[in-house]
């Protein structure tokens, strides 16, 4: 990513900062907390974008530092050390957990996996169309960390993608595993649901 792209990307979380925080002084601060995780989660987005831009900053040239005198050493009376008493620490070894199936895995066992081939429904061209607020707060906090800016431009990408396989790969390469969509099965079915929608013939 590039600065302009890092900067851009950051104005558009501050500006949804802005608006979290009208909206909350509209409703005289009665937050619910699914309002204050989004919160949070744009704050620390904020956060890591900082970070990343500091990382692409051109590393600034060395600065000679001035010369120091000499330290003298003055002798010390020397310090009477006390033995120290080491606390015993039980460790307990978890047994290794067998890897978890992705979340493609788990809709594929299930007969109902996809609503749009089960009843044939017609197909949509926008996704936002059919995801109620209810339903992206959810998708938000429990799929996508609490960023609603990644939720964003994954429902922009797949908006933009042709079919239904290369929507699965992309959710499952750039989300579902790293946020763990197997602990959320039954929002990432139901948002599996509505994505099949979206190519649906």
């Amino acid at each position: 990513m590039e600065k302009k792209e890092i900067l851009q990307k950051t104005k558009e979380i501050l500006a949804e900062i802005q608006q979290q925080v009208t909206a909350f002084e509209q409703h005289n601060y009665q937050i619910s907390d699914i309002e204050l995780d989004l919160f949070l989660a744009n704050t620390k987005f904020l956060v890591d974008h900082a970070h990343i831009m500091k990382r692409l900053q051109d590393v600034s040239p060395v600065v000679p530092m001035p010369a120091v005198d000499p330290v003298v050493a003055v002798p010390t009376k020397p310090v009477e050390e006390t033995p120290l008493s080491t606390p015993i620490v039980e460790i307990t070894i978890e047994p290794v957990q067998e890897a978890k199936p992705t979340i493609n895995d788990l809709l594929a066992d299930r007969p109902d996996a996809t609503l749009a081939t089960k009843f044939e429904l017609e197909p949509i061209a926008d996704l936002k169309a059919i995801i109620n607020l209810n339903d992206k707060l959810v998708f938000v906090k429990d799929l996508f960390n609490g960023y609603s800016l990644a939720y964003q431009e994954a429902i922009d990408t797949l908006n933009k993608l042709s079919s239904l396989e290369e929507a699965k790969s992309y959710l499952d390469e750039n989300y579902a595993k790293a946020n763990d969509w197997v602990s959320h099965e039954t929002t990432a079915a139901r948002f599996y649901e509505l994505v099949g929608r979206r190519y649906a013939k």
